[in-house]
C-alpha cells in the first residue's frame, strides 16, 4: 500500500509564494521599454582622488545610506 504524505500549511504557503514572486519577476523581466519611456538620464559616477597618485576610483556606497559630498 502506498504511503500518503499530506502538504503541510508552511509548504503550501512557501510554494504559493515562491509562484506569485516567480509570476511578479517573469512579468517584470519581460516588459520593453519604449524610446523615451520612463526614469530620467543616469546620475554622474561618484569618484574621488587617491593619495599622491591622483588615481581617481568611484566611490561605492549601500543603496542611500551615504552620500557623497560634491
Amino acid at each position: 500500500m502506498a504511503i500518503i504524505r499530506r502538504t503541510t500549511r508552511r509548504e503550501f504557503l512557501a510554494a504559493g509564494a515562491s509562484g506569485v514572486a516567480g509570476a511578479a519577476l517573469l512579468s517584470a523581466c519581460s516588459r520593453t521599454r519604449r524610446p523615451g519611456e520612463g526614469g530620467t538620464a543616469p546620475a554622474p559616477l561618484v569618484t574621488r582622488a587617491l593619495g599622491r597618485t591622483g588615481l581617481k576610483l568611484p566611490v561605492v556606497s549601500i543603496g542611500s545610506a551615504y552620500e557623497p559630498e560634491s
